[in-house]
């Protein structure tokens, strides 16, 4: 028997749906195996997806896939659909598959910065497929997917040669960060000393509608959300009000699909949100997070009922203000991705801000040891949170 790595072609598509329902079931929110339609389109474009399939030569069976969408202006790629047939485990072939696909995109290809993953937690298999690629432990997302239960995800990344030295440096960050960052410092290294970026991805958008909203608060004016859920118009909106995406709209892999607006206020928030497992992130806003002030409550409220049981938002981390007015909001740091983005020869740090709506579980999760103080930052700022702050009377 001899297994070969090759890119998979469109006469494959009908043998990788047999694979990836063989292995998911129809429960597993992953489009992969679902679309043949998009399974098509992403293999016939090389510029969006490297679609590497591992085959029996003996037998010309399919037998494993790998599937590296890439986001090439953004210099970031991502691992996902990662499948190898039951009867051919046990033979590191999901290991070969993320090894060659790394080495092409970040060694010979040349394109990306980075690659990242998630990967789920009911068993540290997969977590063990990326660290013996290299990939770095970088946070975890609690509560994120709903699939028979809800599920908590890692994160990883892995890096061209040098992106790390090019970060930058800031003497000072919100203090709900510093926990995160230790652990995160030890995986990737000290920072480079450099001065942070004259605002060039901080800068948010449109004062014009920020001030506006702030004179339609104060004016007292009727506040009315509307949850307006259709792609193709959210899409249009999004693409006629955010004028320059490249500062404001910054979330690779996520369209928006759903509209949160208040006529009255100006206000539009713009995010993903995937009803088969609950999952949101917010994509971005016409005006500053810190300024929807009381409102996030009402918002948060609504989408709950509307079936979002997990939201996160990705900031950089020079938006301090941003990040400390979510932190008030009880969203807490659980990831945080080093060197994401690439501007004038440096990189920026992401944080991912995350809130679940559901009751924190961890006990049916397995994970190496490399995420354990993760676990430990964030239940360590859950409980400051939701159980130090506890108001207790010493009049009773």
């Amino acid at each position: 028997m001899t297994l070969l790595i090759e890119l998979a072609n469109l006469t494959d598509v009908a043998a990788l749906t047999v694979l990836y329902r063989s292995i998911y079931g129809d429960d597993y929110p992953i489009e992969y195996g679902a679309n043949p339609t998009l399974m098509a389109n992403s293999i016939a474009n090389p510029e969006t997806c490297l679609w590497l399939v591992m085959r029996d030569t003996k037998s010309s069976q399919l037998v494993g896939s790998c599937v590296f969408s890439l986001d090439k202006k953004n210099k970031i790629g991502k691992v996902g659909g990662v499948a190898v047939s039951q009867h051919y485990q046990g033979q590191r072939i999901a290991t070969r598959l993320i090894a060659e696909g790394t080495k092409q995109l970040l060694e010979l290809q040349n394109e990306l910065n980075s690659i990242y993953t998630t990967t789920r937690t009911l068993s540290v298999s997969s977590q063990l497929m990326f660290q013996n690629n290299q990939y770095l432990p970088l946070g975890i997302f609690p509560n994120a997917h709903k699939i028979s239960n809800y599920e908590t995800v890692t994160l990883f990344a892995k890096y061209k040669e040098g992106v790390l030295q090019q970060r930058c440096f800031f003497s000072e960050i919100p203090g709900c960060l510093k926990p995160i960052m230790k652990v995160v410092n030890q995986y990737t290294g000290k920072k480079i000393h450099r001065q942070p970026l004259q605002s060039e991805i901080s800068s948010r958008l449109l004062s014009e509608a920020e001030s506006q909203y702030r004179q339609n608060v104060n004016k007292g004016k009727e506040v009315n959300f509307e949850y307006i859920e259709a792609k193709d118009f959210v899409n249009n909106r999004f693409n006629e009000v955010i004028i320059d995406k490249d500062k404001a709209a910054f979330f690779p892999f996520h369209e928006p699909n759903l509209l949160i607006s208040c006529v009255n206020l100006g206000l539009e928030i713009y995010a993903y949100f995937s009803p088969k497992d609950h999952y949101c992130v917010i994509v971005t806003s016409n005006i500053d997070l810190k300024t929807l002030n009381f409102h996030v409550k009402s918002i948060l409220t609504e989408l709950k009922s509307r079936g979002v049981h997990y939201i996160e938002c990705l900031l950089s981390i020079d938006r301090y203000q941003d990040i400390e007015y979510l932190y008030q909001c009880n969203f807490l740091p659980s990831a945080v991705y080093p060197a994401m983005r690439s501007v004038n020869q440096q990189t920026m740090d992401y944080v991912i801000m995350t809130k679940t709506m559901e009751p924190l579980n961890f006990s049916e999760m397995n994970i190496i040891k490399a995420f354990r103080p993760y676990i430990d930052q964030y239940t360590n700022l859950w409980i400051n949170m939701h159980i130090k702050s506890i108001g207790v009377s010493d009049d009773y």
